[in-house]
């Protein structure tokens, strides 16, 4: 039959040719992303008015050891490239093993840390003997990591807990537990333990010679000996078959013979191993002591954009760790080059937000609820003494997580999952906080002026997450990971340039309490009042759910899904700039990098709680704001002065987690949430 249809023109075949190769070939969309992460990080230099020739040769010095300045080479910067890249390599393993079984570990973070902790405690009362002292230590971090790791499988396996909340609530649960044991040690203060003996020491005289110094150490032979082991257990090995089964198609797994609960609790207990590896790497081969952790490294959120860029795959990975360890390596020359340090976090925020429009490995989160009664309690006088007494810092804290979770509820109900609410959040703050420094003393408006610039900012910066999950259906959860990761090093970039340090100036005065009360916790409530009368009592919220149960039956009756789906994202990103900017006129006095410190990620539980539902999201919100303002409240109590000070600290996190394991069990999440919509399907 005759062609008579257009002929295709050789620019044309090219064209279907190079989207084919980007739509079929993951190492090429890694490549082409971190290209374009350059590229925009270069524009954004240009636009500052600074050389990005800078940057280009703090990576050429890292990588090489040249410095084109000064005409010398040493060898240290590479040695000091090599060891910040393992720990980012075997964080990253961690999150892609869980990824090639259909899990995503957030909670490298707090495995991280547990594997820090028990290595710490071998290698100060371990038998110092050489080579087996360390040994044990690196043993014993790997296995308390994994033990930490393997609990949230069980959750998953047993209960169908949603991994991506269990890990959260247990980074800081790690956080907290390493500070109370790691300061009970004999001679420990609040920054440091005793000095670790030689014999328990990652460090190589060898190593640091060749390296004119560097801290370059033997843990480089453990993390090649975890990538070889990594890609031998996946690619070779009956067990790491039964995980890549279960990760395409868990109930397709099942009906073949494979333990589809063993492998998940086995995925994340091995996954939870790498962590805790790096763990040990870092506090072994770093440092002459052991550190009382004060943050959190960050190294097990790094992990997870190395693991996306590497594309869960053991070379990719390792060669991913490679990159941004070098990111990380140049910052320190990139500032001496009037390069704000900052850049590298923007990197990498960009790349990964670029990865997630790649369709690819599918990553739902299935936040999941059964309903059990209250069970009712007669309280006593000192009870309601303490509860009267604590009622304004509840309130205060519950305020910002509530007008968070109301949008991402919003968002959830259309089919769209918001995990960007912390990056979000974080935009919202930096923006109300520097909008009412300069404004404060020029109008009395200054406060709602900053709120309003944190609630269009945050609108702003969900459009990103809109145009990737909704119009280029990328995956929801690593689009929102990107934002996150993006918000983070943007907003301290932003706050260098306009207060010359990584947070805002001070502001005189944020909110004022009226009765004891700050006017957040009105707004939150009116918004949610607001929500619940559109979603149930508007034909626009009749649709918006439909959105998020049936979106191919609204669409046949003729309505835009996938506007629905933007309004409701930009909604989301509104309310959570909003509650940023609430956070930080309430509970602080400036921005800095730690002012939102994972109160998104509780309003994202806050959905799960909630079922969905404005009056359950209220519900989960009080919850968390209680046990927050109790666990300050209960420190100043004299006859609990006795116990550490981060168990307190613990208590937010842990009441939650045993909530989510509690309560889970039936699905009350929309059909399609988290699923992308295609007009073209029937």
């Amino acid at each position: 039959m005759p062609d008579t249809g257009k002929k295709k023109t050789l620019p044309d075949l090219l064209g279907r040719r190079v989207l084919e190769a980007f739509t079929t070939n993951g190492g090429l969309v890694s490549v082409a992303v971190v290209l374009l992460g350059f590229l925009v990080a270069t524009l954004l230099i240009l636009l500052v008015g600074r050389n990005p020739a800078g940057m280009y040769q703090a990576i050429l010095q890292v990588l090489t050891g040249w410095d084109l300045r000064r005409g010398t080479h040493n060898l240290r910067y590479v040695g000091e490239w090599l060891v910040a890249s393992m720990p980012l390599i075997l964080c990253g393993l961690s999150m892609g093993f869980a990824a090639r079984a259909g899990l995503f570990n957030i909670g490298a973070e707090g495995q991280y840390a547990i594997g820090i902790t028990a290595a710490q405690f071998v290698a100060l009362y371990g038998p110092r003997v050489p080579v087996l002292h360390w040994f044990l230590a690196v043993l014993a971090a790997i296995a308390a990591a994994a033990l930490w790791g393997g609990v949230v499988g069980f959750f998953k396996a047993k209960y169908n807990v949603s991994e991506v909340v269990a890990t959260i609530m247990m980074n800081y649960i790690a956080f907290y537990l390493s500070r109370i044991l790691t300061m009970r040690i004999p001679g420990s203060n609040t920054f440091k333990t005793p000095d670790f003996p030689l014999s328990a020491r990652l460090t190589s005289p060898f190593m640091e010679r060749i390296t004119n110094t560097s801290r370059l150490n033997y843990g480089i032979w453990l993390t090649i000996a975890a990538i070889l082991l990594y890609w031998l257990i996946m690619e070779k090995t009956r067990l790491g078959y039964s995980l890549r089964a279960t990760g395409f198609n868990k109930e397709a797994a099942r009906y073949g013979g494979i333990r589809v609960n063993a492998s998940l609790t086995s995925a994340m207990a091995i996954s939870g191993a790498f962590a805790g590896l790096a763990g040990a790497i870092v506090s072994l081969g770093s440092f002459s002591a052991g550190r009382v952790l004060s943050v959190q490294d960050g190294y097990g959120f790094d992990g997870i954009a190395v693991a996306l860029v590497g594309n869960s795959r053991a070379g990719g990975t390792a060669l991913a760790g490679l990159l941004f360890g070098m990111l990380k390596s140049a910052q320190s020359l990139m500032q001496s080059r009037q390069i704000p340090d900052e850049i590298a976090s923007i990197i990498l925020g960009i790349i990964v937000v670029f990865i997630s429009l790649r369709a690819g490995v599918k990553f739902l989160v299935e936040w999941q609820m059964k309903e059990r009664p209250a069970k009712g309690r007669s309280p006593m006088a000192e009870f309601f003494r303490l509860f009267f007494a604590i009622l304004p810092s509840i309130f205060m804290i519950t305020a910002p997580i509530l007008i968070a979770a109301t949008g991402g509820m919003i968002c959830e109900r259309s089919g769209v999952v918001n995990i960007a609410l912390e990056g979000l959040m974080t935009i919202g703050a930096m923006s109300t906080a520097t909008v009412h420094v300069l404004l404060e003393g020029a109008t009395p408006l200054s406060i709602p002026l900053a709120l309003l610039t944190g609630a269009l900012l945050g609108a702003a910066f969900s459009l990103i997450h809109a145009y990737a999950s909704i119009t280029l259906r990328a995956d929801q959860v690593i689009s929102g990971t990107g934002i996150n990761l993006l918000a983070n090093g943007i907003t301290i970039f932003f706050c260098q340039i306009l207060f010359q340090q990584k947070r805002t100036r001070a502001f005189m005065m944020g909110m004022r309490p009226v009765f004891s009360f700050y006017p957040t916790i009105w707004i939150s409530l009116i918004i949610l009042l607001i929500s619940w009368f559109a979603l149930y009592r508007r034909p626009w919220g009749l649709r918006l759910r439909a959105c998020g149960e049936h979106p191919q039956a609204l669409a046949s009756a003729g309505v835009d899904v996938i506007k629905i789906r933007y309004i409701a994202v930009l909604i989301s990103g509104a309310l959570a700039g909003l509650a940023g900017g609430c956070l930080v006129l309430t509970q602080t006095t400036e921005f800095a990098s730690n002012t939102v410190n994972g109160m998104g990620f509780i309003a994202l539980a806050a959905v799960s709680f909630g079922r969905w539902l404005p009056l359950g999201i209220l519900g989960s919100s009080l919850l968390f704001g209680a046990a927050s303002a109790l666990a300050v409240y209960i420190v100043n109590i004299q006859s609990l002065k006795f116990l550490p000070s981060e168990i307190f600290s613990i208590l937010p996190y842990f009441i939650t987690l045993t909530t989510l394991v509690i309560f889970s069990g039936k699905d009350y999440a929309p059909r399609a949430s988290g699923q992308a919509y295609d007009k073209g399907k029937g």
